[in-house]
C-alpha cells in the first residue's frame, strides 16, 4: 500500500488514522486473521470480504464513522477504531468500538488513536459524549479508557450481542467537557 492512496485524517507520533476502502481490505483482513485470539471473545471484526464490504457500505452511510490505524515507520495497518450508533440532533453522542492487529498490542499504538479519535470527535463534529461498553473481564480495554479519562457509569447486564450472545458491559463514557479539561 502506497502512503499517497490512503486518505490520512489525522497524525500522531507513531501512528496516523486515515479512512478504510476497498484498496485497504487484503491487509485489514490479514490483521484480523492473525489476531482473532486477542479480539474473541470481546469483539468480531469483519473477517471476510462480504463483511468488509458491509462495514464499508456502513461508513457510507453514517450509521458509523471509522478508521484504520497506520503505523508512521511502515504504514502497515495497526488496527482499527470506529465511533458507531452516531447519534446527532440533541443527543450529539456515539459509542467507541476498537482493535488492535496483535503484533502492535501493547505498543501505545491504540492510546495514541484514541487520542486522535476523541479530537476528532469532540472538535471536528462536535460530539457531547462518547461511551465504550466494555465486557467486565476484558481488562485491557478498561484500562485503556480509564487512562483516556473515560468514567465508568455503570453495568448493564445483556447490553450487546456479541457473536450471537447477549453479554454484560460496563459503560463508560466521556463528555466533550470532560475531554477539553485534560
Amino acid at each position: 500500500m502506497f502512503l499517497w492512496k490512503r486518505k490520512i485524517v489525522s497524525r500522531a507520533d507513531d501512528i496516523y488514522l486515515y479512512v478504510p476502502d476497498r484498496s485497504s481490505a487484503n491487509e485489514f483482513l490479514d490483521m484480523i486473521r492473525r489476531s482473532r485470539t486477542l479480539h474473541e471473545p470481546w469483539v468480531y471484526p469483519p473477517s471476510n470480504m462480504s463483511r468488509y464490504t458491509f462495514y464499508l457500505n456502513r461508513l457510507k452511510k453514517r450509521e458509523t464513522i471509522g478508521f484504520l490505524i497506520g503505523r508512521n515507520l511502515d504504514d502497515r495497518v495497526a488496527g482499527a477504531i470506529n465511533i458507531n450508533d452516531l447519534i446527532l440532533g440533541g443527543s450529539r453522542s456515539g459509542s467507541l468500538g476498537y482493535y488492535i492487529d496483535v503484533d502492535f498490542s501493547g505498543m501505545g499504538y491504540m492510546s495514541q488513536a484514541l487520542q486522535l479519535v476523541l479530537r476528532y470527535a469532540f472538535q471536528d463534529i462536535n460530539l457531547h459524549r462518547l461511551e465504550a461498553n466494555i465486557q467486565p473481564m476484558n481488562q485491557a480495554s478498561k484500562a485503556l479508557v480509564n487512562k483516556m479519562g473515560f468514567r465508568k457509569e455503570g453495568f448493564s447486564p445483556k447490553l450487546l450481542n456479541i457473536n450471537g450472545i447477549w453479554c454484560d458491559h460496563e459503560r463508560w463514557a466521556i463528555l466533550d467537557s470532560e475531554w477539553d479539561l485534560r
